[in-house]
């Protein structure tokens, strides 16, 4: 949900910067309790509706410079004064330090504390120079601080026995003082899990004050809230790098700000931790606050729990230009019309500059990556910046040609000023030594390294020990070795149990899990996860609505700590969660996982229980993952048979579902599944079903039945009887433009399939025209059908052997699959193939042959080995070899093709008679006559059995085996092998 400010303003919530003042010594396990258990969630609290909470804790940061040179009380003072921080006073046993003349002696801090004198000269010690600054001395913001009295504990002996009586009258004094104020206060605390509650209740009264909740009408601003939020995290302590800001800002043209802006684009780059978001945050703000005009949008992948597909993004930017704009146009909802209409919304951009800033979109899911569906042509006053690590995003950015901006290691003065500046947001500071030694460490270059080190230090407790804790991170090797000191830290917080469940969990899952799925099965308390999560919230995300790591170097650390050392270790958590997800409902979030879990733990037969399953096939195919379902019964193998499955699988459901139309539509979704997986014998009797059940509805014009009318003609394509599924195509178009508006997809779509039948019928003319048709009724975004278009138009060159002109519509419609669907989807195979088949047929045999590899790659992977396609594959490279003269290596190809037909057609099938021929034709010319006549007879056999005697195949035939050489002593052989085939095929 991208985040934009009404005017270009940034948001005026305050930051909620809490100081925490208490004697030191007696209060240490009070104040690491609050550190680690309480104000990380409080801090993740304040994040999701937009703010920041930062607690200031000076248990050290105060550099032994400072020490010596007086300046405890001036750090602390001015840390308190310093954005009018709120305040926790943690008051125990303890007066604490009382500072001389000597430790105020700066003329300066007279000057601005003119109290401060005269309370040095009464003994005040510092904790009730804090009080006094922090609290007494602001009536105004009186509901700002909060004290706590710990009971006594005098009688336990120990440190408190030190101090005067004067000082422990003192103490009494300040106490009575500040329940006099009228301040609020609680006294009686007895342990730190006590104070850590009552601090809990009391910030979060505070927090719902200055940070309201958004209510659902509000879902909007809350998006918003969630990226700002995100925006300050990644700024924080951002050191200016002006070569990347300057050319941000040239490429903006924002300087000078009366130039507008063309359309102009940018890709920023780096490798992962470099710092793109800290930069791209930092900019976004500096801009708004220099352009107040200006109209930003910034959308940081993973800042909020909502979706990370495209359509979402999308829709929201959409919404965004609706509301600054008053469109009164209500937003598109279904898929190809967000994105046809998007460039349209755009456009709606006038007389102000538009910037959109997608931050990481190598994090948005696997399909969105692709970028198709962002404009190739920007509207004149649109601008968009993106950022992204290497991979598929990336690499379709640079398809694009787009400018990039790489984001380079930190130099030492850059580092340097990192640290200082994290540090101060919390009131610390190294000292120069300690400054050095973080700074020049080499891998401290990386701003996530550098980051997470300070963050790892900061919450430390103890001075003495400090020293020895930067060493025991710059020992670490890597970002990797880093976070196993983290994860080590966090163990020691949190507990071992809590930190390696959770951990192994998330790293197991398939995209995330939901903050309730991992409290169910982690067991552990929901308070102790909870703030294990907030803790971690720099390098965790929600990413559609579920948990995952921010980056993979946890995601590694997680792996080498816990999985890889354990035998089995990945395979057991992977049962265990595919045993959860089974327990849920039948639902997208179970059909997503279980069978995903069952397929890693190679539970075969688990896997093929719960895919065979109508109602999960229905639930996987439902949402686009057809292909994902193909591959899990590839893994299956032989070890079930997809369509005996299936068939028991649709009695199964049937016998429990009496709704004609849900059973309609199960067909449906089988028939085409089993399309997909190239079993079309089988699918027949599942499209045919389905077409009679939704006809005997009797509404004739029902778009569903359309769709199965579609499945019907795909398969009766595939069965080779196109002339047959004309009738079925055509009738599914009458229903569509009687239903569909002139320019629908689903219109110009039928009528490519129409073109496709007509071209496999030999009706050429008509195919050109049906195709002609189909281009001229498609949008400018309805780019999936031009794809499937452009490949027919391409079929066409090929039956008029126009190769040169075949292998460019073939090549675009490859792009445009590429770009939508991903390099190695089966839409891209069919392309390659279709294309590698006119490269061969141009006489460029190298290409095709590495055309047809690539495409094999992507079948074997996607559909399995033993797929139709593949079989298509194995005969066309059997075809190239046998004109290029390398006739053993044809022949092994066209037995492969063979064999897949026998196994997935059968026998007799048109298609497997075919490769019959086709592999006698390489025997007979690799001389082995007697294989060459048995494969020929066998042919003639069986098309005997279905054409009539004077059918051309059927006299073809004859006359091929007529001409054969005879090899007189290899006929016993040949019957008996015939007569055995025979036998077994009985």
């Amino acid at each position: 949900m991208p985040a934009v400010l009404p005017n270009g303003t940034t948001s005026l919530a305050p930051d909620l910067r809490v100081f925490i003042s208490s004697t030191f010594n007696d209060m240490c396990s009070e104040r690491e309790h609050l550190m680690k258990q309480v104000f990380p969630e409080l801090r993740s609290i304040c994040r999701a509706r937009g703010g920041d909470l930062t607690e200031i804790d000076l248990r050290w940061g105060i550099t032994e410079q400072q020490a010596r040179s007086g300046a405890i009380v001036k750090a602390c003072l001015e840390e308190i004064s310093r954005h009018q921080p709120w305040f926790i006073g943690i008051i125990g046993d303890r007066y604490g330090w009382i500072p001389a003349r000597r430790d105020v002696a700066d003329p300066r801090l007279h000057e601005r504390y003119p109290w401060l004198r005269a309370a040095v000269d009464e003994r005040r010690s510092l904790i009730e120079l804090e009080v006094i600054e922090g609290a007494l001395n602001r009536p105004l913001t009186a509901a700002n601080a909060f004290f706590y009295f710990r009971a006594s504990q005098a009688d336990s002996g120990g440190a408190q026995r030190a101090e005067s009586d004067e000082a422990r009258l003192r103490l009494v004094r300040l106490k009575e003082r500040i329940r006099r104020s009228g301040l609020p206060f609680r006294e009686g605390f007895t342990s730190p899990e006590q104070l850590a509650g009552w601090v809990r209740e009391d910030m979060m009264r505070a927090i719902n004050r200055v940070y309201p909740c958004h209510s659902e009408a509000d879902s909007l601003q809350h998006e918003r809230a969630a990226h700002e939020a995100f925006e300050r995290s990644r700024r924080r302590a951002y050191v200016e790098t002006p070569v990347l800001l300057e050319r941000l800002d040239a490429l903006l043209c924002t300087v000078p700000a009366a130039n507008p802006v063309h359309g102009r684009r940018l890709v920023v780059t780096g490798v992962s931790g470099a710092g793109k978001s800290a930069l791209l945050s930092f900019w976004s703000d500096r801009f708004r606050r220099r352009m107040s005009d200006a109209f930003i949008i910034t959308h940081y992948i993973g800042a909020s729990s909502g979706n990370l597909d495209h359509l979402s993004l999308l829709r929201w930017i959409m919404a965004e230009i609706g509301e600054r704009y008053c469109v009164p146009d209500a937003l598109p909802s279904r898929a190809e019309d967000i994105v046809r209409e998007f460039p349209v919304w755009l456009s709606r951009v006038q007389d102000e500059d538009l910037i959109i800033v997608i931050d990481a979109l190598n994090q948005m899911d696997e399909a969105s990556q692709t970028l198709a569906w962002l404009p190739e042509h920007l509207p004149e006053r649109v601008a968009v910046i993106v950022s992204a690590t290497e991979g598929t995003a990336l690499d379709a950015i640079r398809d694009r040609a787009w400018p990039e901006l790489e984001v380079r290691p930190l130099t030492l003065d850059q580092r340097r000023a990192v640290v200082e500046l994290y540090l101060e947001e919390f009131g610390k500071r190294f000292d120069t030594g300690q400054l050095e030694r973080i700074s020049r460490r080499a891998v401290s270059a990386n701003p996530l390294y550098l980051r997470t080190q300070l963050e790892e230090l900061r919450t430390y407790g103890s001075f003495e020990g400090l020293n020895d804790r930067i060493d025991y991170y710059l020992a670490a090797s890597g970002l990797d070795d880093l976070f196993q000191r983290v994860l080590a830290r966090l163990e020691n917080d949190y507990g071992v149990d809590t930190v390696r469940e959770v951990m192994t969990l998330v790293w197991a899952s398939r995209d995330g899990l939901a903050d309730g799925e991992v409290r169910e099965l982690a067991g552990a308390e929901d308070a102790a996860i909870g703030r294990l999560l907030a803790a971690l919230g720099y390098h965790m995300t929600y990413r559609n609505g579920l948990l995952s790591f921010y980056h993979d170097h946890l995601r590694r650390a997680v792996h080498a700590r816990y999985i890889s050392g354990i035998a089995n270790g990945e395979r057991e958590l992977h049962h265990r969660l595919a045993h959860y997800f089974a327990s849920q409902p039948v639902g997208r979030r179970r059909a997503a996982e279980e069978p995903w879990h069952w397929c890693r733990a190679e539970a075969w037969e688990a896997l093929r229980d719960a895919i065979a399953d109508v109602q999960m096939m229905l639930a996987i195919t439902r949402h686009g993952a057809d292909y994902e379902l193909v591959q899990y019964w590839v893994a299956i193998a032989s070890r079930g048979d997809i369509v005996a499955a299936y068939e028991r699988g649709m009695e199964q459901f049937e016998a429990r579902e009496r709704s004609p139309a849900a059973v309609a539509e199960a067909l449906d979704a089988l028939a085409k599944f089993l399309i997909d997986a190239g079993r079309y014998d089988a699918a027949a009797q599942f499209a045919r079903r389905a077409v009679m059940l939704r006809e005997r509805a009797g509404d004739l014009a029902d778009p569903s039945i359309a769709a199965a009318l579609d499945n019907l003609a795909t398969l009766l394509y595939h069965d080779g009887r196109s002339e047959e599924a004309l009738e079925p195509a055509r009738r599914a178009l009458a229903i569509r433009r009687a239903t569909l508006q002139e320019h629908a997809p689903e219109i110009a779509r039928n009528l490519a399939d129409i073109g496709a039948l007509l071209y496999a019928i030999g009706a050429r003319e008509e195919a050109e025209a049906a195709l002609g048709e189909a281009l001229a009724v498609t949008g400018p975004r309805d780019l999936p059908v031009v794809a499937m278009i452009l490949n027919n138009l391409g079929a066409l060159r090929l039956a008029a052997k126009a190769f040169h002109e075949a292998a460019p519509h073939f090549e675009q419609a490859r792009d445009i699959n590429r770009r939508l669907l991903g390099a190695e989807h089966p839409e891209v195979a069919s392309n390659l193939v279709n294309l590698a088949f006119a490269q061969a047929g141009m006489g460029h045999a190298a290409d095709a042959e590495r055309t047809y590899g690539e495409a094999l790659a992507i079948v074997e992977r996607w559909l399995g080995p033993e797929h139709p396609q593949a079989a298509v594959i194995a005969t066309n490279l059997g075809r190239l070899y046998q004109d290029t003269g390398r006739m053993a290596v044809a022949e092994k190809q066209f037995v492969q093709a063979l064999a897949i037909r026998e196994k997935i057609a059968g026998h007799e099938h048109p298609e497997t008679v075919l490769s019959m021929m086709r592999l006698a034709y390489v025997l007979m010319r690799l001389g082995r006559n007697a294989e060459c006549r048995r494969l020929y007879e066998e042919a003639l056999r069986i098309r005997r059995a279905m054409l009539p005697e004077n059918h051309p195949d059927v006299q073809w035939l004859v006359d091929r085996i007529a001409i054969l050489p005879c090899d007189p002593e290899d006929d016993v052989e040949r019957s008996e092998a015939r007569d055995a085939a025979i036998t077994q095929r009985l």
